[in-house]
């Protein structure tokens, strides 16, 4: 399965249906989000810390990685990062950010004992694709590894 790059409207779609999923089933994060009361275009309610529809696409339009979000994958990245803390979501410049501020907060939330340890060992991964020229490889014998079962990219 294969997605194609989201249009504008397409991303301002996205970003409202997750908004009003997390909020009708109280997903994380933001569990006290509701829609009851709420405009359709602010499904969340003053409880909580996420902004609302215009806000969040006020952010991720002025972030400077707006035409990376046309991605889906990212897209879906940038939401968990802009909700958990959109603070911080604003900092974040290049790819690289995101992608290890969105893998920590998972390892941070996940099962892991030591999930800092479970990140250098992602980090140590990732450094070695990276120098031998791979986006992707097989599995193999990292399946065997406790820290790699717990990853979200697998």
């Amino acid at each position: 399965l294969y997605l194609g790059p989201f249009k504008t409207e397409q991303i301002r779609t996205y970003l409202h249906k997750r908004l009003c999923h997390e909020a009708t089933h109280d997903l994380q994060p933001g569990s006290a989000r509701t829609l009851s009361g709420a405009s359709s275009d602010s499904p969340v309610n003053a409880t909580t810390d996420a902004p609302p529809l215009a806000e969040l696409v006020r952010q991720f339009e002025e972030s400077p990685l707006h035409r990376a979000f046309q991605v889906p994958f990212l897209l879906n990245t940038g939401y968990s990062v802009c909700q958990a803390d959109p603070s911080q979501f604003a900092t974040i410049r290049y790819l690289s950010q995101l992608y290890e501020t969105w893998i920590a907060r998972f390892l941070v939330t996940s099962d892991s004992p030591d999930w800092q340890q479970d990140l250098r060992h992602a980090e140590d991964l990732a450094w070695a694709m990276h120098c031998s020229g791979r986006s992707q490889d097989l599995v193999g014998n990292k399946a065997e590894f406790a820290w790699f079962r717990r990853l979200p990219l697998r």
